[in-house]
Formats: structure tokens, C-alpha cells, sequence
């Protein structure tokens, strides 16, 4: 009987395991398009109530606290942009006083690179809450630089607006992306934490059109939270033909 009771408390256990974590899971058919910054939060679009085997999907795990701690793919649609897309299987995220740092793997469990071409990534945030920073990290804990060459986002708030600056190893600034020649950010956020516009900025916060005539684009959703629209604007908020010919993208 002894044994019996052993064996119904590890069953018990295992399917109590199950079950909580079902409960802290939420399953997404994409993830919510970014290509504004690694400040934003990560984002599922059209969340499914319910997955079958074959169902092509992104599981969110979160912890007691509400806090993502893992996100797998499930042969969901992948869009790669290395802003969107954290390019692996899984994701995995630990937490530790004013840090969060996150890990990327396979289906057989071995670290690998993410979509930025880097092995981790850490986040340090202020009292508030707010992110301050993110760096990037080789296995051995080495600090290194993603594929855009930018080893540190720096971040922090101005009214409604957070400000970003980008800089590799040398400390030196960097655009928001090699092709896309936006120095000092300002980001505006909806209620939902999702950006609505990007504003490419002077030292003096006032808006500087790039190099091809752009100096900020908007960004809009539907009620899943997909990103369905982005339009490029001049210095005086009228739209503007981008670099690739175009002053509205429609998804």
C-alpha cells in the first residue's frame, strides 16, 4: 500500500504540474510584427483559446508573478526580422533582482544563436520597472555585438516618449539598423505597450529627417493586435516616400 501511495502522490504530482502549467500558457498563432525596437515587450497576435496536436502556434509561459518566462514555436508562421522574431525554437527567461537575461535554444535543448546572431541578451530595468538597457553575451558571459554591430540599446523616458540610443563595443553610436540610417529615437507607445510611432530625433529632441527623407513612421493594428499598416512621414508629419520607393506598407 505504501508503494501505491507513492506511486498516486508522484502521478498526482506530475498531473498537478501539467495542469498549472496549462494554466499560466497562452498560445498565439504569429508574434505581434516589431520593427521598431527590443524595448517592446514581446507580443502574440489572434491568441487561441485551445491548441490540437498539429496546430501550428507560439506557447507563452508565464511564471506566479505574470511574467513571461518561456516561448516556444510550434511551427508557427516565422517572419524573419530581427526585431520580431527571437529566431529559435525556444526562448527562455530567468529573472534576478533588476535583471532579466534570456537564453536561446533547439529542439534538442543546445544553445544556439537568435535572430540578432547572438547567444544572450540581458535586460536591466530601474525601480520603476522600466528598461534601461539590453547588451548582448557570448556563452562564456563575453560581452559581443549583434549582426546590426550595436552591443548596447540604452533607453530611458521624456513625457511619453522613450528615448533610445545604440552603441557597439567601442561605445560608439549606431543607427536603428544598417539599412536604415535613424540615429537618436523616440518611441511612442500605446495603452498596450505596442509602438505607434518612431521619430528619429536630434540632440535637442526635434525631428531630423534621414538620409532618403524620412523622419518617422507610425505603425497601426487591428483588434488581435497585428500589425496590419506603417506609414513614412517628413519633418512636417506629411507623408514621405521611404528608401524603397513606397510611403505606406500595408501587410
Amino acid at each position: 500500500m505504501k508503494i501505491n501511495f507513492i506511486k498516486c502522490m508522484v502521478i498526482g504530482s506530475v498531473i498537478c504540474s501539467l495542469t498549472a502549467h496549462a494554466d499560466n500558457t497562452k498560445y498565439y498563432k504569429e508574434l505581434t510584427y516589431n520593427h521598431v525596437s527590443p524595448y517592446i515587450n514581446l507580443y502574440g497576435s489572434y491568441e487561441l483559446e485551445k491548441v490540437e496536436k498539429n496546430d501550428e502556434y507560439y506557447a507563452f509561459t508565464y511564471d506566479e508573478k505574470d511574467r513571461l518566462i518561456e516561448v516556444v514555436n510550434h511551427g508557427a508562421y516565422v517572419l524573419h526580422h530581427p526585431l520580431t522574431s527571437y529566431g529559435t525554437y525556444k526562448m527562455s527567461i530567468s529573472y534576478q533582482g533588476n535583471k532579466e537575461s534570456r537564453a536561446y535554444f533547439d529542439k534538442q535543448g543546445e544553445s544556439v544563436k537568435n535572430g540578432r546572431g547572438v547567444y544572450k541578451e540581458v535586460y536591466l530595468y530601474n525601480n520603476l520597472g522600466e528598461k534601461q538597457s539590453l547588451s548582448f553575451y557570448d556563452l562564456e558571459g563575453k560581452a559581443v555585438q549583434s549582426k546590426w554591430n550595436i552591443a548596447t540599446y540604452k533607453w530611458h523616458k521624456k513625457n511619453d516618449l522613450v528615448i533610445e540610443q545604440r552603441f557597439d563595443l567601442k561605445g560608439k553610436a549606431k543607427n536603428v539598423s544598417p539599412y536604415f540610417d535613424f540615429g537618436i529615437t523616440a518611441i511612442k507607445l500605446n495603452d498596450k505597450g505596442l509602438p505607434i510611432e518612431s521619430i528619429n530625433i536630434d540632440q535637442q529632441g526635434n525631428p531630423k529627417a534621414a538620409s532618403f527623407g524620412v523622419a518617422s513612421y507610425k505603425d497601426h493594428y487591428n483588434e488581435h493586435d497585428q500589425h496590419v499598416k506603417s506609414t513614412y512621414h517628413n519633418t512636417a508629419g506629411g507623408l514621405q516616400v521611404n528608401q524603397w520607393g513606397t510611403h505606406t506598407y500595408i501587410r
